[in-house]
């Protein structure tokens, strides 16, 4: 049900993993005269901004209220679940629709589809100041930020502690690259803090994504072993709450306020006689400095790999590749887009593989510890712990094939063609063999 004074941002999206074909849910929409709608669910626009000058935080009070109720199968029991949905269509006089977020939701939450969007997109000019074009990327992801707070308070959707936490995640990338454009200690007060804002989130984060990926791990089991997996997915969910609500107190208190305050204000300064020389530099030069760097060290690293087998620097490679993307997308103004976007296509596809193989890492030694925590004297638990170890052996193997993999999107990113063009246009680059 989506309550009238509800955050109106959190109605912008609201993500669910998508069910089977043959398991489609009916929503339905209670009018407050009677009228109603339904619709079957599925994704959506995952975007809203507020319309004209109306407050994230304000509804439409001209709008009216409304109430949803979702029909949902039981495993095998789909038939009987849309008939369920039609007969409750057919008494209530629901409408179908086939928006996955209505605007008639959004216009009562006081949004508008569409405007809202976790892109990055800051225009800069070749010639501004490096402290200011820094404050503006800065400033843009704290926005980003704060728009998602609502969303994540109010639980909707998942998506929104995503989207936060990548701002986040992209804000302090951009104070460790660019740290020499603010002065120094004011620099490692504010990392120190986000460093610790980033953590209150890790644990709420990991529990959504394992979560949302539990039809996935039910379907690399055989048939008989599906069920058997269940208690490890309620001993998440029945951490979730708490987790939530460890984040939902930090982003209440009056700390988390006082770091907003405190980042908005040193965010709106102007650069003056404490500032570093390099806070009046063109941020071209930065920028391409920073980029020929941050490239420079995955050609190195990944070479490593490659020639002496230093498979644990894969995890390195993959935060490399990240840095390297954020510093590409702060300053993808100041390039042709035309001779950008080759690289960043062929970034993509060595982060895809990076990123599935530390990810599999990852999830092989969670998912170990969660079912070593279970109660193994159960006889439920016993089961759980073998077909854990089914999912984990079906990961290793996935694995072994993305390291094998790994190569040729390596080679395809930093080709002697590609190194040329990075040098072309960004400048020399450090740390890498002529």
């Amino acid at each position: 049900m989506v309550r009238r004074g509800a955050a109106p941002v959190c109605l912008a999206r609201r993500h669910h993993p998508s069910p089977p074909e043959t398991a489609r849910a009916a929503t339905l929409r209670v009018g407050p005269a009677g009228g109603a709608a339904a619709r079957a669910t599925g994704r959506g626009n995952r975007s809203a901004r507020p319309a004209g000058d109306r407050r994230r935080d304000q509804p439409n009070e001209d709008a009216p209220q409304f109430s949803l109720l979702t029909v949902r199968p039981l495993r095998g029991y789909d038939r009987e679940a849309a008939r369920a949905a039609d007969q409750l269509r057919s008494e209530l006089s629901l409408i179908p629709t086939d928006d996955d977020v209505p605007h008639w939701a959004l216009d009562a939450a006081g949004d508008i589809a569409g405007r809202y969007s976790s892109k990055l997109d800051v225009q800069l000019a070749p010639e501004t100041p490096a402290a200011e074009a820094t404050r503006l990327i800065l400033l843009r992801l704290l926005e980003t930020m704060r728009a998602n707070e609502a969303g994540i308070k109010a639980d909707i959707d998942i998506e929104f502690l995503h989207d936060y936490r990548i701002a986040l995640r992209r804000t302090r990338s951009a104070l460790r690259q660019m740290r020499g454009v603010f002065p120094r200690e004011r620099v490692d007060y504010f990392r120190g803090e986000l460093r610790t804002l980033g953590r209150m989130t890790n644990n709420l984060r990991d529990l959504d994504v394992y979560l949302a990926a539990e039809a996935g791990y039910r379907a690399i089991l055989p048939a008989a072993m599906q069920e058997d997996i269940t208690p490890l997915f309620d001993y998440l969910r029945s951490h979730r709450a708490g987790a939530l609500a460890e984040v939902v107190a930090g982003l209440e208190s009056a700390n988390y306020a006082r770091l907003v305050e405190e980042w908005a204000a040193f965010l709106g300064e102007a650069a003056g006689d404490h500032d570093p020389a390099q806070a009046f530099a063109p941020i071209i030069r930065p920028a391409r400095r920073r980029i020929a760097r941050q490239y420079g060290g995955i050609v190195r690293d990944g070479t490593r790999i490659l020639e002496r087998g230093e498979d644990d620097l894969l995890h390195t490679l993959r935060i490399e590749g990240k840095e390297l993307r954020y510093l590409l997308e702060f300053f993808a103004g100041l390039f042709p887009p035309a001779e950008v976007a080759p690289l960043i296509k062929r970034l993509r596809r060595l982060q895809d593989n990076l990123g599935a193989y530390t990810d599999l890492d990852v999830q092989q030694a969670y998912l170990l510890s969660i079912a070593e925590a279970l109660d193994i004297e159960e006889a439920r638990a016993r089961r759980a712990l073998v077909a854990t170890g089914f999912l984990v052996e079906t990961m290793a193997r996935e694995q072994r094939a993305l390291r094998a993999n790994f190569a040729g999107a390596f080679h395809d990113f930093t080709s002697p063609a590609q190194q040329r063009q990075f040098t072309k246009l960004f400048g020399r680059i450090t740390g890498v063999k002529p």
